[in-house]
């Protein structure tokens, strides 16, 4: 009749606390891990203990260690913010603190994205072809406004002007 009670109590005890271990369970009622062990399984009670699962904040994906993440990819997406290419068009991610810094103190240069730096040179240089030799080249877009002719290089530009004197004039405003 013992012998049922401490069945019971231990079984009891399983229940409401799953997180004990077998031999915490044995040394209050007075038996050995492995007695603990059969009650447990003759009654369909979990013999392991519980262990409490976490949620990766990102996948959601279930982990044993608490923390945020499951895994440093999983952080490099959360912190990340995903932007679009002012010059391809790709959609690219960006650290998410960089782009609210740029946002509140940097320059108007700083809000176009690019996703390399081949890209903004790009994005900021226009191709144009010398009037002089026809020789393709590239100037930033802050130097083609003002004239009417493109040329490659001072050379280009004294020898076109010495054949076409009267062209030396800049573009109205």
């Amino acid at each position: 009749m013992v012998a049922n009670l401490r069945v019971e109590s231990i079984i009891k005890e399983r229940k409401n606390n799953l997180c004990a271990t077998m031999q915490d369970i044995g040394i209050k009622y007075g038996v050995s891990r492995e007695r603990v062990r059969q009650i447990l399984c003759r009654a369909g009670l979990p013999t392991k203990k519980w262990v409490q699962m976490y949620q990766c904040n990102q996948c959601g994906k279930e982990m044993r260690r608490k923390g945020v993440f499951c895994s440093r990819q999983c952080e490099h997406q959360y912190h990340s913010v995903t932007l679009v290419c002012r010059n391809c068009k790709k959609e690219f991610a960006r650290r998410a603190s960089l782009t609210r810094w740029s946002l509140r103190y940097g320059r108007k240069e700083d809000k176009d994205w690019f996703c390399s730096n081949k890209c903004k040179g790009e994005y900021h240089h226009t191709t144009l072809v010398c009037d002089y030799c026809e020789k393709t080249f590239q100037r930033p877009n802050s130097q083609i406004r003002h004239w009417i002719h493109h040329f490659c290089s001072a050379k280009c530009m004294t020898d076109y002007y010495r054949l076409h004197p009267k062209c030396f004039r800049r573009k109205k405003k």
